[in-house]
């Protein structure tokens, strides 16, 4: 009975010890109307979910998004409102039910659209339209794609990109 008992204390300890402690986001990243998160893997998680609002304060009763299994250590959150700061923190829970505190809040602004350039039509090889945010300057960071650029300046049919 006494090694009994002493089992369920350590047990209790061990979970008691998971539960202290909180997922880390380690990267974050934004792109048009979408905002990336990444986090440390947390020992023993099954899953992860993330909890959002565009209010500050995020707690469990927040928007949130679910069913994200073990091996998933990144989110892109998309559709969302350029422009918009939105507030996040992640959450892991073992196979046994247990859920962690919740992680540090991380704050990110979805970058908004700013123009659409359509090029000149008629058969003059710049038909193609091409969508610019006139707020960036330099290399649209996306951990994700290589090849995603942002626009500098505009001439007639001509867009110069920053490479």
């Amino acid at each position: 009975m006494k090694r009994i008992i002493h089992l369920i204390i350590l047990i209790l300890g061990v979970v008691s010890l998971a539960r202290s402690q909180t997922p880390v986001v380690s990267l974050t990243g934004q792109s048009v109307q979408t905002n990336y998160l990444r986090w440390d893997a947390f020992p023993a998680a099954a899953q992860y979910r993330i909890f959002w609002d565009t209010i500050p304060g995020i707690d469990t009763f927040d928007y949130r998004i679910t069913g994200l299994n073990a091996a998933t250590l990144g989110y892109f959150h998309t559709g969302l409102r350029g422009g918009a700061t939105y507030y996040y923190r992640v959450q892991a829970i073992d196979n046994l039910g247990n859920w962690s505190l919740l992680s540090s809040t991380t704050t990110l602004t979805a970058i908004a659209p700013t123009e659409t350039i359509s090029g000149g039509g008629n058969g003059d090889g710049h038909s193609a339209a091409q969508n610019c945010n006139g707020e960036l300057n330099g290399t649209l960071v996306n951990p994700q794609m290589n090849n995603v650029f942002a626009y500098n300046q505009v001439l007639t049919n001509t867009v110069m990109r920053i490479s």
